[in-house]
């Protein structure tokens, strides 16, 4: 992997407890926070604290909680999936998705409930698809990951992937969540959707691309168009061809796909061609963020190593290479206008910092 060292590094011991998951992003960043998911609980750090080399995270105060006693699952605890930040307009929302469904929270604060909608019962999911698949089904119905659209008729909506993969439509009214509609005949993906995303800036500044992409743990990505609310209608699917997808990313016409052997490919979602295709890690690529203001793509992996890529266009450069000897990474996620990245691996007590 090209790429110089970073210049600064900066690790905080905290006691974190360990990622929900080995192939998961667990991290996002706020304006004001920075926010780490475990199984349990969302751990908040003010950014500012954060930057400054200071780690004091505090515990998400749940405001409302959400029984999962509507699961079918034989655990009956609840377990966080992931946590991720959806952009509505100019404004940030912190979403927190899991066993017992989705939340979402304030962006400013992190704290003030929004808007909570339980996951619908595994027979409304997993019956309900007209592709079936029996691999997934014993875990239960979950929620996975969250992206915010904005559809051809103006509206903007909140999209959930679900472990039967449907795709859940909240629909946004000023301030005002509302569960719309279920995307799941014939078009649902067959496995569960693991990642999700969309250009928000782009189409709340009006563009007319509003793509959405997702993509499930069998490796099919879905291109959808969002009409509206009630109808997405799938755009272009990419069937897995050698390995699946860690994540998805949309910017502007640039369609990114992470892939699990270390991979990054970038599509063009006009001309469906493939620009860029990068060997960023040895092997299993487990996460990807995407800067939302500059054209920096974060990627990490389970081979210890982490990289950002300044993708502009026909060119693409290595802007950072690092490596954290003894960590399986599963987090990444920009902290600022730079290519700074805050990073967390599976069963580590802490976070780290890497500045080009």
């Amino acid at each position: 992997m090209a790429g110089g060292s970073p210049s600064s590094v900066a690790s905080f011991n905290a006691p974190l407890p360990a990622s929900p998951s080995m192939v998961s992003n667990n991290l996002c960043c706020l304006s004001s926070h920075v926010a780490y998911a475990s199984a349990a609980d969302v751990l908040l750090t003010p950014l500012k604290s954060f930057m400054a080399r200071k780690h004091e995270p505090t515990s998400l105060k749940m405001t409302h909680k959400v029984t999962n006693t509507h699961n079918n699952n034989a655990d009956t605890g609840v377990r966080i999936q992931g946590v991720t930040t959806v952009r509505i307009g100019t404004d940030q929302h912190l979403v927190v998705l899991g066993t017992d469904g989705v939340r979402i929270f304030d962006g400013k604060t992190a704290t003030r409930l929004e808007f909570s909608m339980p996951t619908p019962k595994d027979n409304d999911l997993f019956a309900a698809r007209t592709r079936p698949s029996e691999k997934y089904a014993d875990r239960g119905a979950y929620c996975s990951c969250a992206c915010s659209a904005r559809s051809d008729d103006g509206r903007t909506q909140v999209v959930i992937g679900t472990s039967a993969g449907a795709l859940l439509i909240v629909s946004v009214d000023g301030t005002r969540f509302s569960h719309a509609n279920t995307i799941v005949a014939g078009e649902a993906h067959a496995e569960a959707v693991s990642s999700l995303a969309s250009d928000a800036v782009a189409a709340a500044a009006g563009d007319p691309r509003r793509e959405v992409a997702s993509c499930s743990v069998d490796g099919e990505v879905v291109v959808w168009s969002p009409r509206s609310y009630h109808h997405y209608e799938a755009l272009w699917r990419l069937p897995n061809k050698s390995s699946p997808c860690a994540s998805v990313g949309v910017r502007g016409a640039q369609l990114f796909l992470a892939h699990r052997d270390g991979r990054l490919c970038v599509y063009d979602t006009v001309s469906r061609e493939l620009t860029h295709e990068i060997v960023a890690h040895s092997r299993l690529l487990s996460t990807m963020a995407l800067h939302p203001t500059q054209p920096y793509v974060a990627t990490a992996a389970h081979d210890t190593t982490l990289a950002v890529w300044r993708i502009d266009n026909a060119n693409a450069s290595c802007e950072l290479s690092a490596k954290w000897p003894t960590g399986l990474l599963t987090g990444v996620t920009f902290v600022d206008e730079t290519a700074t990245v805050a990073v967390s691996a599976y069963d580590a007590s802490e976070l780290r910092v890497y500045s080009p």
